[in-house]
């Protein structure tokens, strides 16, 4: 199995509170800033209601907004819907 295929397979496995967490950590390292996370709840792998998930402050004084979904795009119309819903409660 290639490694492509393994991390895939993993992330697909893990719950809704742990992929916000991998998420958040992936933001911290690759783009940086100060991030905050109210759709996290502190010290356990769980979520809450937020809009949005995380946001990162930038020393340019702007913010970059994310939001995560462990649904499946199987249903393509389902996920655009879902996908437009979240850019617009942010």
């Amino acid at each position: 199995m290639s490694k492509y295929s393994q991390v895939s397979t993993a992330i697909a496995t893990i719950e809704q509170g742990r992929f916000q967490i991998l998420c958040n950590h992936f933001l911290e390292n690759s783009i940086g800033g100060e991030l905050h996370s109210p759709g996290t709840v502190e010290g356990k792998d769980k979520t809450r209601t937020g809009k949005p998930d995380a946001y990162l402050y930038q020393e340019d004084g702007t913010y970059i907004l994310a939001e995560f979904t462990t649904k499946e795009n199987r249903d393509k119309k389902a996920f655009q819907d879902k996908l437009e819903k979240d850019l617009r409660d942010c």
